[in-house]
């Protein structure tokens, strides 16, 4: 009779840490659609990032194009034609923390 609770209490821990994951995060080509393509802000971009980790974008999106001198961001270019860029900076924790998104200073 005691192993009930003990059962029980696994199975909730087992459901509560599966819920934690149903997120799935968003590509790069998604983000260059919605950016260009739906004119989505980088206040929008940054909600679908939330909580995500530099490690978890460089994974999902590959290596940057670019990184930021002095601050701690990461730079990737939008589209084929790679006119606009997206610049995601992290905070203490390595998480996204701030979204940018510009035109592409050419050079």
């Amino acid at each position: 009779m005691r192993r009930w609770p003990i059962a029980w209490l696994a199975v909730c821990f087992l459901l509560f840490s599966a819920c934690g994951t149903g997120q799935q995060l968003v590509s790069l080509q998604e983000v260059s659609q919605l950016v260009l393509e739906q004119g989505y802000t980088a206040g929008q971009i940054l909600e679908r990032l939330q909580g995500a980790s530099t490690e978890q974008l460089q994974k999902q999106w590959g290596e940057p194009d670019g990184v930021l001198s002095g601050m701690w961001g990461d730079i990737w270019r939008l589209g084929e034609q790679e006119e606009r860029i997206i610049i995601v900076y992290y905070d203490a924790e390595g998480l996204a923390e701030t979204v940018i998104i510009q035109e592409r200073e050419m050079q």
